[in-house]
C-alpha cells in the first residue's frame, strides 16, 4: 500500500502513517509538520511544538473502575492502560501509588 504522496507539481510531499508514530516522525525531523491527536502527541513526551489546536475531534481521557469504590482511599491502584506515560503522570500527581498494566 503506498503512504507516500505529492501534490501535482510535486513540491509538497505528505506522508501517512499511524497516529501514534506522527510525533517521533516530527521528533526526528522524518516531517517537517504532522497531524495528531493530543492523546498521541502526550503519550509520546516528544520534544515537538504544537503550532495548533485543531479543534475537531475532542475527546477526553477518563478513570473507570467497579462502581462504588473510591480510588482516591485506595493504598496502591492497578491500572490498565492504553496510555500508560499519561496514566502514570496523573495518578502520580493525585499521590497514588499506581501499577501500570
Amino acid at each position: 500500500r503506498k503512504l507516500v504522496f505529492y501534490n501535482k507539481k510535486h513540491t509538497i510531499k505528505l506522508i501517512f502513517v499511524k497516529a501514534v508514530d506522527v510525533p517521533s516522525y516530527v521528533e526526528k525531523g522524518t516531517a517537517d509538520i504532522g497531524i495528531a491527536g493530543k492523546d498521541n502527541i502526550l503519550e509520546s513526551e516528544a520534544d515537538i511544538y504544537e503550532i495548533l489546536e485543531l479543534q475537531i475531534g475532542k475527546c477526553k481521557f477518563a478513570v473507570a473502575g467497579k462502581p462504588g469504590v473510591n480510588i482516591d482511599t485506595l493504598q496502591s491502584l492497578t491500572n490498565a492502560t492504553k496510555y500508560p506515560t499519561v496514566a502514570k503522570k496523573h495518578f502520580l500527581r493525585k499521590g497514588n501509588n499506581v501499577e501500570i498494566v
